[in-house]
């Protein structure tokens, strides 16, 4: 028996906050879109791969904020697409204290591709029923900042909703969703006036059926040329991350993990491009 989060572990986390936390929507002045795509564990047929579509901005002189996002993620046999859209209210009180609240909703697609599972009885019933089911789901965060120190919570799954797969059954073939909490925290060190930032960073990830999992990292950004990283992702690996700006528009950035954990020489390591 395995115990796990179901939501996707992404690397390039300070550069897509609001993926996880709707309070972040808006909250940095500009107006961007992001792709990313995520191969987790390289050596391991049906290893997860995620893939993202993004987008992020602000109206009202940044008081509120609103993105959306749209995405896929595959394990072996079972595949989650969905799209959310969120919309957050920043609340400044000074010029270096403010209040970020968010809150996001969206529809999830669940599927379990029957044909690529491998059984001895291909007649099975439990193979030729619906496998496809879309639930209605939500997120909501909050963030503060006080001068160049943040700290908020995101919380993902927030209905925690039950999918059920079938009711051919005496019991139902049930899905459940988890509410998971991730905690952030940053301090944006100004090295140079508007062009230059390192940011120590800790993010924890919680459910209430796993033991927490914590990041410890710090990025470097030159907002003119590039940025570079470097995080411990506990019970599991080393994360790098580097990535360089083309222009004024365009960024590229991937990162790359190495793991750690006890089986980690046996499940290859990950990569993402953003």
């Amino acid at each position: 028996m395995v115990t796990a989060q179901q939501l996707p572990l992404i690397s390039n986390y300070l550069n897509t906050e609001y993926l996880f936390n709707p309070a972040f929507s808006g909250q940095n002045g500009t107006t961007e879109i992001t792709v990313l795509n995520r191969r987790q564990w390289t050596d391991v047929e049906g290893s997860p791969e995620t893939q993202f579509m993004a987008f992020n901005g602000n109206m009202e002189d940044q008081k509120f904020g609103y993105s959306g996002y749209a995405f896929s993620d595959n394990i072996g046999v079972v595949t989650r697409t969905g799209f959310y859209a969120s919309y957050a209210y920043h609340v400044r009180f000074t010029d270096r204290n403010s209040m970020s609240l968010g809150l996001g909703g969206g529809y999830v697609n669940n599927q379990i591709n029957s044909s690529a599972i491998h059984v001895e009885d291909i007649t099975d019933p439990l193979l030729y029923t619906q496998l496809n089911r879309s639930k209605f789901d939500m997120n909501f965060g909050v963030n503060l900042t006080f001068g160049e120190f943040q700290v908020g919570m995101g919380i993902p799954n927030l209905l925690a909703p039950k999918v059920d797969f079938s009711d051919n059954f005496a019991e139902a073939f049930q899905y459940n969703y988890v509410r998971h909490f991730v905690v952030n925290t940053r301090y944006e060190l100004e090295l140079q006036k508007d062009l230059m930032y390192l940011s120590p960073f800790v993010i924890v990830r919680a459910t209430g059926v796993t033991s927490p999992q914590a990041d410890v990292g710090l990025m470097f950004n030159h907002k003119d040329y590039f940025y570079i990283g470097a995080a411990y992702r506990s019970s599991y690996a080393m994360t790098a991350n580097a990535g360089v700006h083309l222009t004024d528009n365009i960024s590229f950035g991937y990162a790359y993990d190495i793991s750690l954990n006890t089986y980690g020489y046996a499940l290859g390591n990950s990569h993402e491009v953003m």
